[in-house]
């Protein structure tokens, strides 16, 4: 899996999660990590996983700015 593919289905996994209102999500890197491994067969480790969590909360963070200065 490349990693754009790899990027887009972290957050698309990590949107999920946040839908779902389950978790904190400032401890979803593990979930995410046993997600890509079990389900979608990547090996990563634990601190790609921290790095594809920490842009996820960027992107977010980001987008929820736009939407702030938009209304």
């Amino acid at each position: 899996m490349d990693s754009e593919v790899l990027t887009r289905t972290a957050f698309s996994l990590l949107d999920d999660m946040q839908k779902s209102g389950k978790m904190n999500m400032f401890g979803a890197a593990p979930h995410l990590c046993m997600y890509l491994n079990k389900y979608f067969d990547v090996k990563i480790s634990r601190q790609q996983c921290r790095q594809l969590l920490k842009q996820w909360m960027e992107f977010k963070s980001y987008w929820a700015k736009l939407e702030q200065e938009a209304v």
